[in-house]
């Protein structure tokens, strides 16, 4: 099963699109999406947590998905094990890009929820603020169903 990260703002995103040659944090502007009447599958249940009526983004990350977005601890990672060392690189600069892309602009006050997939129907459990900084340190890990209140 694989995780999923949402991003709820009154900003305006250009989208990324997922490269298979090229694998990247990406990112699919759900509102415009949902407006043009294309179909967007188990995201739609995204819009059950927009509470301020924001443009809702999906953020994927290199892997094709949200699973990037999980956590790493260094001392668990075999860097002898070329899989788990670009796995974990990978991590590392996927974290790096989210954090430059919400450092970019003010997006204090914008949130963040990430869940597993088919879980986006589901009730978020609390509500806490998150500084923006915390995003880079690839040990840091975000509890699924939980709203982040972005601030730096």
């Amino acid at each position: 099963m694989c995780m999923a990260m949402y991003l709820y703002t009154e900003k305006t995103l250009e989208e990324i699109e997922w490269n298979n040659n090229d694998p990247k944090m990406f990112i699919e502007n759900l509102t415009l999406k949902k407006e043009r009447g294309e179909d967007i599958g188990s995201d739609i249940g995204a819009f059950n947590w927009n509470d301020n009526n924001r443009k809702v983004y999906y953020i994927g990350s290199s892997q094709g998905c949200g699973c990037g977005w999980g956590s790493d601890s260094y001392d668990e990672v075999d860097m002898n094990n070329e899989d788990e060392k670009n796995e974990f690189e990978d991590r590392i600069k996927d974290r790096n890009d989210l954090y430059k892309l919400l450092k970019s602009e003010d997006f204090n006050e914008s949130y963040i929820i990430v869940c597993w997939e088919g879980e986006q129907w589901k009730e978020l459990i609390k509500t806490v603020k998150l500084n923006i900084e915390k995003i880079k340190n690839v040990e840091y890990e975000f509890n699924k169903l939980v709203k982040y209140i972005l601030y730096d």
